[in-house]
């Protein structure tokens, strides 16, 4: 589809107007910049994703209302209006012939009629399953929640990862200019060979290109994290934030206790088990014996006439051959053997999720003090390297292998500290915690 320009204009008119409607977004347009529990707020506001879930649990919640009405009374309140007036038309009796004249008849109706089932077997599984229903996309909502609140930290953390890559990248250009410099300088001097600038120049055109990589590689994140808020493509994101955190870590049979208890998605699958279950029984039933009882009482006037009808019904059947109950019997033994199967399967989804949290926190000091230092060991060799170039004791080589190391271990421990904060956050999103703070 095609936008015009006028039509353009209307567009970015109104979701700016949308935008500007967020308080989040007030605030941040008022200089206040935008941390973390400040995007979970946004997310869990403006999210289309969110708002279709919680439809759907609209509709299950009518759903059940529905179900759970059929065992109220209804009272209904009817009236009716007829008049006819029948054809005349010729009538042979004994040989001769009369003409039938019509005669116009009018009758008027007005009844109040309460019905009431007063047992219908398989109701009350009926009433179970809708109200299961309504838990399960409960649960579903809160896990979407959950996966919604993951995926923007991590959006969140990326951009400040890739803003301090950016960084680095920014530095090792500045670097291979003063390397380009320097190896000028000694070949003006004599005492540098111009294919010393090959190595450097290479060690110049990649460290731009990283530079232009991961400052895309910003702007992509804060594209991602724009989408994840619902805000319009384009608008101006102020964000508060660093790649540090401070956290106490339990034992991993404490989280995986945990998580066992407070996911949402498994208490959604153990729903889902349950009604399986009552879906079996119904399917029973139906292959079984059914019983009903039944009842109405109406008063109305009719054409002039007061008066009252009632009446009790009672049913019961039995089918003696109905190959469709059977095979819906053994479609839902099916369908419950399949239910009980995947929730075994997420168990061990869950359990994993946890595991790989918990290992990714706990090895993430020791990553971090293993980052520091080979930092730190990086910068030693570059500056010794840079030493000994300037003294004519070391080819150009050394040099750019010694910025190429410190480059890589600085993007290293950004990757440490990124790694960090992320599985800080998965640790508790897979225990079922909540992430944003009341």
């Amino acid at each position: 589809m095609r936008i015009n320009g006028s039509s353009r204009k209307v567009w970015y008119a109104a979701a700016t107007a949308i935008c500007l409607a967020c308080p989040g977004l007030e605030a941040q347009q008022e200089g206040q910049p935008l941390t973390v529990q400040d995007c979970f707020s946004l997310a869990l506001e403006r999210n289309p994703e969110l708002r279709a879930g919680e439809a759907d649990l609209a509709v299950s919640r009518a759903t059940f209302a529905g179900q759970r009405g059929r065992r109220e009374p209804s009272l209904i309140a009817s009236w009716a209006w007829r008049t006819q007036q029948p054809l005349a038309r010729p009538i042979q009796i004994g040989g001769g012939v009369i003409r039938s004249s019509g005669e116009r008849t009018t009758s008027r109706e007005l009844a109040v009629t309460l019905n009431q089932t007063l047992y219908e077997r398989g109701l009350r599984e009926s009433i179970r399953l809708a109200g299961q229903q309504v838990t399960v996309t409960a649960y579903s909502l809160e896990d979407t929640r959950r996966r919604l609140l993951l995926e923007v930290a991590a959006a969140f953390y990326t951009i400040f990862a890739d803003q301090e890559l950016v960084s680095v990248a920014q530095a090792a250009v500045t670097a291979a200019e003063q390397h380009l410099e320097l190896v000028d300088a000694r070949i003006e001097e004599g005492t540098g060979a111009p294919a010393d600038r090959l190595p450097v120049e290479a060690e110049l055109a990649e460290a731009r290109f990283e530079a232009l990589r991961t400052a895309n590689a910003t702007e992509q994140a804060m594209a991602d994290l724009r989408a994840l808020l619902a805000l319009a493509v384009g608008s101006p994101l102020n964000l508060d934030g660093q790649l540090v955190v401070s956290f106490e870590l339990a034992e991993l049979a404490d989280w995986l206790a945990e998580a066992f208890v407070q996911r949402p998605d498994l208490a959604a699958q153990r729903t889902r088990v349950t009604a399986a279950r009552v879906s079996r029984r119904q399917a029973e039933m139906g292959a079984g014996l059914s019983l009903s009882l039944t009842g109405q009482a109406e008063y109305g006037r009719y054409s002039g006439t007061d008066g009252e009808t009632w009446w009790l019904g009672a049913g019961a059947s039995y089918p003696l051959y109905d190959r469709t109950s059977q095979a819906d019997l053994e479609g839902a033994q099916a369908r419950l053997q399949g239910v009980q199967e995947r929730l075994a399967d997420l168990e061990l989804a869950v359990a994993q999720d946890v595991e790989r949290a918990w290992y990714a926190v706990s090895d993430s000091e020791e990553r971090l003090q293993a980052a520091d230092v080979a930092v730190a060991a990086a910068q030693l060799n570059l500056d010794a390297a840079r030493e000994r170039y300037a003294e004519g004791v070391a080819n150009i080589i050394e040099v750019t292998d010694a910025e190429l190391a410190w480059r890589r271990a600085q993007g290293s421990r950004v990757q440490a500290r990124f790694d960090r904060n992320l599985a800080h956050y998965q640790l508790l999103g897979a225990a079922g915690r909540p992430l944003i703070e009341d």
